[in-house]
Formats: C-alpha cells, structure tokens, sequence
C-alpha cells in the first residue's frame, strides 16, 4: 500500500532546513540555526515592566536562554513610536520573521519570511464588533483564534478541525534574566505544528494581544 506524503512544511534537509510544498521539495531552504524561534515548543517574549520602560522585546525558551528578539520598525526603520512592522532576529541580529501591521478599518497582518517570501496573514473575519480574527496561508483559512473568557490578554489557536494547536498566556513576572525586575511575559506553548502554520501562531502571539489590549481599553 502506497504511503501518503507528508504535509507541507519544514523539514530538516542536508546541513539545515528544506521547504517541502507537500509533494516536492522546493528551492526555499533556511540554515539550521535560524529556525530555532520557530521549532522551539515554549517561547516567552519577555519586555520590561513600566510605562516609561524602553528596549526591544527579548525571546527565551522555556529555560530563560535568549534565543531571538524583536525589533519594532515603522516602513523598514527603526522606530520606538508608531510601528506598523515586527521583526523577528535571532541571536546575531539575522531576520527570522517579518510581521507587516496592513490594518485599515479592520485588522490585517501580513506574515513575510525574508529568505522565502510571503508566509500568509492574520485578518479580522467581521465588521463590527470585537474582533474575530483567522489565519490564512495560500488564501485558505488554516486556524482561527479564541479568547479566553478568563483573562482579556489569553487566546488559543486551533486549526480548521477544531483541534488546539497553540495558547498564548500574558503575566507580568518577577524574573531574574538580564536585569532582574518586573517583566510582561508572553508566553506561547506551540503544539507541534508545522509551517506555515507555526510561523503565523508565533506572529500571532506577538501582534493579536495588542488587538484585544485596544478595544479593552477603548
């Protein structure tokens, strides 16, 4: 009996990562290291707690060891007011992932991989109302979001079959890395989903709790 191809997604491939279009390889490829943001099951993205604190967003996995950051940036610069960009570096400053802020009326988020293009989006499915926002990769919806009724800053994520697939949880912390202090902690526990599924969850930890910090606050 034939055995069924595997879905598309990175998959490891000579000395890194290959992008496999489930039924072929693809020329996408991307070196080992740079995917670690994104095969890690638990990150945190760590920021300073304080309406006067600065400084980009640091990542950690789930034993507080730095492995990314991100860089807020207005039309490719960067900024520390009014950013419609997030991107995502690893350790030595190198892009792992770009989030491009297209709200206008509604929410939309564009997902860009700089060494293969476009990723997908997170757009707001309705008009009026609390925003009900989905993922889309390839112009198919592949996820949506949900808040928890518990806190206004929690979500989960689940695919099309209604299977949870990530959760995103926002405390602020006591911690003791870099300058010990009080620190917003969002913390995503991804559950094993390959790209670009993976890649629009992550984005959507770093973007989707502002969504709902706003209209909480309108």
């Amino acid at each position: 009996m034939a055995t069924s191809p595997p879905p598309a997604g990175w998959y490891p491939h000579d000395s890194g990562f290959r992008w496999w279009d489930g039924s072929a390889w693809t020329s996408h490829t991307q070196p080992s290291k740079v995917s670690t943001v994104l095969a890690e099951p638990i990150l945190q993205f760590v920021t300073k707690a304080g309406l006067l604190a600065q400084g980009d967003t640091t990542i950690l996995d789930q034993n507080d060891r730095r492995i990314g950051s991100l860089v807020e940036q207005r039309n490719g610069a960067s900024t520390t007011w009014l950013a419609n960009e997030l991107h995502v570096v690893d350790t030595s400053g190198r892009p792992i992932l770009r989030v491009i802020d297209e709200s206008f009326g509604t929410y939309r988020f564009v997902v860009e991989r700089p060494w293969a293009g476009p990723v997908g989006e997170i757009i707001q499915d309705n008009v009026l109302g609390a925003a009900k926002l989905s993922l889309r990769a390839g112009g198919r919806r592949v996820g949506s979001i949900h808040r928890e009724k518990s806190r206004w800053s929690d979500f989960s994520v689940v695919d099309e079959s209604g299977k949870k697939i990530a959760s995103v949880t926002t405390t602020v912390e006591q911690k003791k890395y870099a300058v010990p202090g009080r620190y917003v902690v969002t913390r995503l526990l991804l559950r094993g989903s390959p790209d670009p599924v993976a890649s629009l969850v992550v984005a959507s930890a770093m973007k989707v709790g502002r969504v709902f910090g706003a209209e909480r606050s309108d």
